[in-house]
């Protein structure tokens, strides 16, 4: 006479007819208590149900026993680190190290079975933000660094990085008026014109213009407000530093302002920054450009727009142009005095 037990997993709500997925196995039980093994680790996260079926012929009358001695958990969560796991601490809670998938969380070092994780200082992480930098580990856990550095006309938001905008609380002139943007687009492009003049400005320091000898590029950024988020029009670039011919780029001038000279009107075909320090109406700034180089928004303009010079990831001035102060609007030429606030 042949015994047979059978255990069958069924993983509940999966696949198959009416949701059940069945596998056997079979122990020959001739020779008496056996042990058999059935992998269910493709059930993992559903329940699974086992049983046990014998099989003997009409002429059996017993006695009959089947029991289930030991059930052990085969992967991650085991204790062991197997194929595709980075650890395994025997459990599979997060936080401590080993993570839910068995690996190595950040700001921490894993070893041995089951696996010991200690926390670390010092290497490098990521919070998950793409507007800090130089984020570091602390005793496991992953501080964020400072601000990150966007280009240009560009501003970092949480959820999605370094993306086209406008800075905020940027400083105005006090008589707007005395604002003037200049554009000239003709054919050839050699002749096309820039120029900006910021006057009777908001208070500035000096050393709030930073050193943009060593570091921090200026930008000049013309964005469209006309309608829903704006958009940038134009950006047009003084690099920070370097040598424009056998000079220096950018001068400091009796402590009181930085002037920006590049008679190769590189990269974006300015050749001219002036910006002067001083106290409320007194503080100034300038911007010119020519050439082929330069980056002219497409004319006529759609009104308002707003036009900002910003430092770096330090302060920044404004301007914004509407109807009422433009003088002419056209397919070749802009020419506009600002308007009061945004």
């Amino acid at each position: 006479m042949r015994r047979r037990a059978r255990s069958d997993g069924r993983q509940l709500g999966g696949g198959g007819a009416g949701g059940w997925r069945r596998d056997t196995l079979s122990i020959n039980l001739d020779t008496g208590p056996l042990s058999g093994m059935f992998d269910v680790s493709a059930f993992a996260g559903s329940d699974v149900r086992i049983s046990f079926d014998w099989i003997v012929p009409e002429s059996f009358t017993g006695p009959a026993h089947a029991q289930l001695d030991d059930v052990a958990v085969i992967g991650c969560g085991d204790g062991i680190v197997q194929a595709g796991e980075q650890c395994d601490d025997g459990n599979v809670a997060p936080g401590d190290g080993c993570g839910a998938t068995c690996a190595v969380e950040q700001c921490f070092t894993c070893t041995g079975e089951p696996s010991v994780c200690v926390a670390t200082t010092g290497p490098a992480c990521e919070d998950g933000n793409p507007c800090t930098t130089g984020d570091h580990c602390a005793a496991g856990v992953c501080l964020s660094g400072g601000p990150t550095v966007c280009p240009g006309c560009e501003v970092c938001r949480p959820a999605e990085g370094c993306v086209v905008g406008r800075r905020t609380g940027c400083r105005a002139s006090l008589v707007p008026k005395k604002t003037q943007l200049l554009l000239i687009d003709k054919s050839p492009d050699k002749k096309d014109r820039l120029a900006w003049k910021w006057r009777n400005g908001a208070a500035t320091a000096f050393t709030d213009f930073g050193d943009p000898r060593t570091s921090g590029d200026y930008a000049l950024c013309v964005y469209d407000a006309s309608s829903g988020p704006a958009s940038l029009l134009m950006r047009a670039t003084a690099p920070a530093g370097g040598r424009c011919g056998t000079k220096p780029c950018w001068k400091a001038r009796k402590g009181k302002s930085f002037v920006y000279a590049d008679p190769g009107r590189t990269p974006d075909g300015l050749f001219g920054v002036q910006l002067k320090s001083g106290a409320d109406g007194k503080a100034a700034i300038t911007v010119g450009g020519s050439g082929d180089a330069l980056p002219l928004p497409t004319l006529p303009l759609g009104l308002p727009i707003t036009v900002q010079v910003q430092a770096g990831q330090g302060p920044c001035w404004e301007a914004t142009y509407t109807t009422a102060g433009t003088k002419k609007n056209t397919s070749t030429t802009f020419n506009g005095r600002a308007s009061a606030g945004p």
